[in-house]
């Protein structure tokens, strides 16, 4: 919530949605966190490309932002390579605790997108390392924030007070490059 008032504040429309059975978005029923079994995980994660290209053609075609970038944490970070490889113009991405599959990795090093942030811990399982693979796929204007221990997502805004700051003014900068 923080993070994304502080991008408005910053001047951007910010959408944030959870997965299906995460976050606020469970019900008794459908709780991945609490009681997912591999199905419920299968048949949820099915539905993950779409709703984030949902949200991306709401942000464009319902609210009229033309310029966007994503922030994608943990299994969110593959989908925004996605995203980006259909819409060119997600020319800045940022990554918080993405395990990035070798595939992931792959596409990202085909993207016409420039400007990549990644936010990880040291030894954040899968994390860390396809963090400082895609890192290295030599997108030239990328920047990594690598923290000691093994958080993973949200716990690292507690272990860094400015790491939000720092995701703003990534979005920020971006937004002065004309992305």
């Amino acid at each position: 919530d923080n993070l994304a008032s502080l991008l408005a504040e910053a001047g951007f429309t910010v959408l944030a949605y959870d997965h299906r059975g995460l976050g606020e978005s469970t019900n008794a029923d459908f709780d991945l966190a609490k009681n997912g079994t591999e199905a419920d995980w299968d048949k949820a994660s099915a539905s993950f490309p779409e709703d984030a290209e949902d949200a991306h053609q709401f942000l464009e075609n319902e609210m009229g932002v033309d310029v966007i970038g994503s922030l994608g944490a943990s299994c969110g970070g593959g989908l925004q390579i996605a995203l980006a490889a259909a819409h060119p113009k997600l020319e800045t991405l940022a990554f918080l605790s993405s395990s990035l599959s070798a595939i992931h990795v792959r596409d990202a090093m085909g993207l016409t997108t420039q400007y990549m942030l990644f936010i990880h811990a040291k030894r954040d399982r899968g994390a860390s390392e396809a963090g400082t693979i895609a890192y290295r796929t030599g997108k030239t204007r990328s920047e990594m924030l690598l923290y000691d221990g093994d958080s993973h997502g949200y716990p690292l805004f507690a272990e860094d007070p400015e790491l939000e700051g720092k995701i703003v003014d990534w979005f920020v900068a971006g937004r002065e490059r004309g992305q």
